[in-house]
């Protein structure tokens, strides 16, 4: 493939001349490399390129996932003085999105912070879905108590 050319076999060359090819030999072997091993190659390097950033785009651990206005969130600790303390903080309700990160609120008072997504945990979406979860839990743990057997 180098040069669209074959490699030479072992031998002598220093005594030994080679005919010099021809104008329509070249032009045949390079109308080949345009039509099959360009493409070809292009194909590869594609293919390996679409894995690697299939590969990476897995790995990574922020989430583009909006979070909707209204929900209750807790925010991480940046400087925790040691592992006993806390790690997440309040309960904070998101009120807006910027760029940056996110506008919360606890209690009528507005964070003075924009805070990034992936220092954000979601704890509670819709108020009226958690109970309905929570209300087929309980039925579900009683049918289970309930329960005499086969």
């Amino acid at each position: 493939l180098m040069y669209a050319r074959t490699r030479n076999g072992f031998g002598n060359y220093l005594e030994d001349k080679t005919p010099e090819e021809n104008f329509e030999i070249l032009l045949k072997r390079n109308t080949r490399m345009i039509d099959a091993v360009f493409p070809a190659i292009h194909q590869k390097t594609r293919e390996r390129a679409e894995a690697r950033l299939a590969k990476q785009n897995k790995n990574r651990l922020a989430t583009e996932k909006k979070i909707p206005i209204g929900t209750l969130v807790m925010i991480k600790v940046e400087n925790r003085g040691s592992k006993l303390n806390e790690t997440w903080e309040g309960h904070y309700t998101v009120i807006g999105r910027e760029r940056a990160g996110y506008r919360l609120e606890k209690d009528g008072i507005l964070l003075k912070r924009v805070v990034p997504r992936h220092k954000i945990r979601i704890i509670q979406y819709d108020l009226t879905k958690t109970m309905l979860q929570n209300r087929f839990n309980d039925e579900l743990v009683e049918d289970i108590l309930g329960h005499r057997g086969p």
